[in-house]
């Protein structure tokens, strides 16, 4: 079974893997991805804005290393693309460069974050953590002894803690396959 398969069968065996049914196909693998090697990203929910925009992503862990990353990646932005590498282009921009994400609550240990020698078994992990995936246990009530601090921080050693401007310095756009034209209003 290839990685694109293993992922999907994992998300569509999770029925609290929702992105509702606007997303056919929710995994995409690409050989050189912003990270410099393979990468996968899958998206596991989308269905409630106020819950924020779940990916799985496995790269990887800093440039020109041959160790991986696997996680889970709670943005507040939904990535799309009419393309596989411009879609992986935006999510590092909106990950790496906006830092429009999160450290993700989990559910239990290991369930979020995982190092791998290999892309396959970097994959393997993220098929493991899709399969225990369950947004509403993401959200314990905050005067439990669950709530405290539940949060996995190595994603931080991913994707990085502040955004590439200066205070001066504005923000690059988002990757564009083709620049808007701004069409005037009549």
């Amino acid at each position: 079974m290839n990685h694109i398969d293993l992922i999907e069968r994992s998300l569509s065996e999770n029925t609290r893997c929702s992105t509702g049914v606007l997303c056919n196909k929710r995994a995409f693998v690409i050989d050189a991805g912003p990270s410099g090697g393979p990468e996968l990203l899958a998206l596991l929910f989308a269905d409630e804005k106020h819950l924020g925009y779940w990916y799985g992503h496995v790269r990887l862990k800093t440039s020109g290393h041959n160790g991986f990353a696997a996680m889970l990646a709670w943005l507040n932005v939904y990535v799309n693309a009419p393309t596989v590498p411009l879609l992986f282009a935006r999510f590092d921009y909106w990950v790496r460069i906006r830092n429009e994400y999160e450290p993700c609550a989990v559910q239990n240990d290991g369930d979020a974050y995982a190092e791998a020698d290999t892309f396959s078994e970097g994959v393997q992990a993220l098929a493991s953590m899709i399969a225990l995936f369950d947004i509403k246990k993401r959200y314990p009530d905050e005067l439990s002894t669950q709530h405290a601090d539940r949060s996995e921080y190595r994603v931080l050693d991913i994707y990085g803690l502040s955004s590439y401007s200066g205070q001066n310095d504005p923000l690059p756009g988002p990757p564009m396959l083709q620049p808007l034209k701004i069409v005037k209003a009549r």
